[in-house]
């Protein structure tokens, strides 16, 4: 028999089951017809229209009653002119019908207005007489959240917004309904799921058949990508039960059928041991509610407490070589072995174009200037390429999958060395946080700045703001695999802000005649600028925990790395040049540290940019500080359950609320954006990237390596070090002197 639970949630996604069209739900008639682009030309008139007066009034400086006068005269103009001609050339008057209100018409709407009208006074009577609490506060939401949109934007700006939405958003829904439909189940199957295992947790160890039905229902429950999935079904002893059942079930994107196939399963497969009895469900006759839901499934199962998984790959990262099974060295609370190649480059992707490319030209090519700087990127962006592929290839030393740094290089050194390395990376991703708080903070107090200047809004209050969202979201993400589709819309913004601050600054470059492009300073300062600029230019690239995003690469993880890294540098870095030289073409030595402060521009354009810039920034956070999410689950958390069971949540909210705390207040006491990039690239990025990188390829491929190679290797090992050094002096240089400028809790 199915649980309650389970049936709870069957029940459920029967009522995720919409039963009528979006056409139909529109009201099926002309209107419907518009809005989802059934009429395109009318759609497409409405579009331009609604342009077309954007431009007369934010462009133009018109208002709408002298628009409306004006038009009103002109067409008056030429139909009286017209009628005039017309008698006097003897040619037919303009076609104009009597045009006149009757009695029934203005009745009708009088009846309507009055009916309107005692509605909402039945409302107010409701809140005031009866004392009806739930839709007081109802009713006070929806004020206040008009009185808050109402005060950061004004009417026209709402009114267009609202008539670009309308006139996409349903579209885009019914063209693309499947997929959206089905992502909303899978979220909705996943809440359920999860309530009810809180609740089966609390009344003890479920019986055989109920594990059996359970596990079926759990199957749907994943968000799908393509894969390979083999299962084996046994009886569970002492609960009797037929022969065990064996099969290679493959599912087939988009359509979420299971077909049944004979073939083993390929050496990258997922293997995944659950166990059904007999008296449960059988393969070929059991609940037909269960059934259902067996044909709607998606691809994978979700991990269950009797899941294992193996990871079937070659030392050489070949996966179609013979090799024996790589395991990870340790354990982990988090997920590993689960994504696509081109995912964990949207993941690398997005910490190189995040809201730091707003920086880059007031930061690192105002001290360099045109030809050192142009040059250092490009080369910075090679020997990274490189360091980083060092890293890759040396993820299955030993017969182990190292998934964290601090593994790979305890394995090589020893135990001393994993408490270097994972001092050292905690440096690195702690002050790299730090500064997307500050980014965000600055982003939002810059959005805030555009409407109203009056130092009300300080940034250490937008840094507290900004550290508050950035929890949130940590709490709703259990681990790095879990971003999925937020790298689609980190990947949105990013673009919404960099073509932002590409177009102002390309507009304002054109109309600006002659910009000074000479370093600013003295010569001692631009000799510490340099250097500083010089690990901002190490930092743009690097994450400093290219093993942890590895560790969640699917097999073969070594050339799937390898692809997912040319991906970053050489797709991924394009945003990145276009802004940072642009920015600096435009504005010279005057360039901000923050692009969007120097841009001139429409205010709603640069608003949205700093919002983008603000979210996409929230999302970076959450990448940098997986590391030490997976520490805290892994060492200090359950490790079983669901992500989303109330042990879990609570443990993310009390330990990952506690982390971001501190960081945010650190950024609230620091709020140096250029300084931190430039302490971060010395004391951590340069050593763990670089220094590290090649030292350890030496002394593990030290026999197979040329005099020539090992001499290239400690070349990189001695110069990094030197240059980490002059870096780290130079970066707290600039902290020394921007503290003497700048008090704590600055409002910069």
């Amino acid at each position: 028999m199915i649980s309650f639970q389970d049936r709870s949630l069957i029940r459920s996604l029967r009522s995720l089951q919409r039963q009528r069209p979006v056409h139909e739900i529109l009201g099926g008639g002309f209107l419907a017809d518009v809005i989802l682009w059934r009429r395109k030309n009318v759609t497409i008139g409405i579009l331009l229209g609604a342009l077309a007066s954007r431009v007369l009034f934010e462009v133009a400086g018109y208002t709408l009653l002298s628009l409306l006068s004006k038009v009103l005269l002109l067409l008056i103009s030429i139909l009286f002119l017209w009628s005039r001609a017309a008698g006097i050339l003897n040619r037919p008057r303009p076609p104009i019908p009597e045009m006149h209100l009757s009695e029934e018409m203005m009745r009708e709407a009088a009846v309507f207005v009055r009916f309107h009208v005692n509605v909402l006074l039945s409302v107010f009577n409701d809140i005031v007489h009866r004392k009806d609490t739930k839709l007081f506060y109802t009713i006070a939401l929806c004020l206040w959240m008009i009185s808050m949109v109402g005060g950061s934007i004004d009417i026209l700006t709402l009114g267009y917004t609202s008539l670009v939405i309308i006139l996409t958003v349903p579209a885009l829904y019914e063209k693309y309904e499947n997929g959206i439909d089905s992502y909303v189940k899978m979220a909705h199957m996943e809440v359920q799921m999860f309530g009810g295992s809180a609740s089966r947790l609390s009344d003890g160890a479920p019986t055989a058949a109920e594990a059996a039905n359970s596990l079926l229902v759990r199957t749907f429950s994943v968000i799908t990508h393509p894969s390979i999935l083999s299962f084996s079904s046994r009886p569970i002893d002492g609960c009797g039960g037929g022969p065990p059942i064996e099969a290679s079930t493959r599912v087939v994107d988009p359509s979420p059928i299971f077909f049944i196939s004979s073939s083993p399963a390929s050496s990258a497969t997922t293997t995944i041991t659950s166990s059904f009895t007999s008296s449960g469900i059988s393969t070929d006759e059991g609940d037909s509610e269960t059934s259902l839901l067996l044909h709607r499934g998606r691809e994978e199962w979700d991990a269950m407490s009797e899941t294992k998984l193996h990871v079937g790959q070659g030392n050489d990262g070949d996966a179609d070589s013979k090799h024996p099974k790589i395991d990870a060295v340790d354990d982990t609370a988090h997920q590993i072995s689960s994504d696509p190649w081109y995912q964990v480059g949207f993941v690398l992707t997005t910490g190189v174009n995040s809201a730091y490319v707003l920086g880059y030209s007031g930061s690192a090519m105002v001290p360099l200037g045109w030809v050192i700087g142009t040059t250092g990127f490009i080369l910075a962006a090679a020997i990274s390429l490189y360091a980083n592929i060092l890293i890759a290839r040396l993820h299955e030393v030993g017969g182990k999958r190292h998934i964290r740094y601090r593994d790979l290089a305890g394995h090589i050194y020893g135990r001393k060395m994993y408490s270097l390395t994972w001092a050292l990376q905690y440096v690195n991703l702690f002050m790299i946080n730090t500064g997307y708080i500050i980014l965000a903070g600055q982003a939002l107090k810059a959005t805030y700045v555009l409407y109203r200047d009056d130092a009300i809004l300080k940034l250490p209050y937008c840094i507290a703001i900004a550290g508050f969202v950035c929890a949130l979201f940590a709490f709703g993400i259990p681990h790095l695999s879990a971003l999925r589709i937020w790298l689609g819309f980190s990947t949105f913004l990013s673009l919404i802000y960099i073509i932002t601050a590409f177009v102002l600054s390309l507009k304002d470059g054109l109309s600006t005649p002659t910009r000074d492009y000479s370093i600013p300073g003295s010569n001692a300062s631009k000799v510490f600028s340099t250097i500083g600029a010089a690990a901002t230019l190490v930092f743009s690239y690097n994450t400093g925990m290219l093993p942890e995003i590895q560790a969640t690469v699917k097999p073969p993880v070594i050339r799937n790395m390898e692809k997912a890294l040319w991906f970053q540098f050489v797709i991924g870095g394009l945003p990145l040049y276009a802004v940072t030289f642009v920015g600096y073409w435009a504005y010279g030595s005057s360039t901000s540290t923050y692009l969007l402060n120097s841009v001139n521009g429409p205010i709603w354009v640069k608003s949205v940019a700093n919002i983008a810039a603000f979210f996409q920034t929230v999302v970076a956070l959450h990448i940098f500080a997986s590391p030490m999410y997976e520490y805290l689950d892994t060492k200090y958390g359950r490790g079983q359950g669901s992500p989303f069971s109330f042990y879990n949540v609570s443990f993310r909210v009390v330990v990952r609320g506690g982390y971001l705390t501190i960081n945010t207040l650190v950024a609230a006491l620091l709020p140096f954006l250029g300084d931190f990039m430039s302490l971060t690239g010395a004391l951590s990025t340069f050593p763990l990237t670089f220094v590290l990188a090649n030292h350890m390829y030496l002394k593990v491929k030290k026999n197979k390596l040329s005099a020539p190679q090992k001499a290239w290797h400690w070349l990189n090992v001695v110069g990094f070090s030197c240059l980490a050094m002059a870096a780290a002096i130079a970066a707290l240089r600039l902290i020394v002197v921007d503290s003497k400028t700048y008090h704590l809790f600055a409002d910069i």
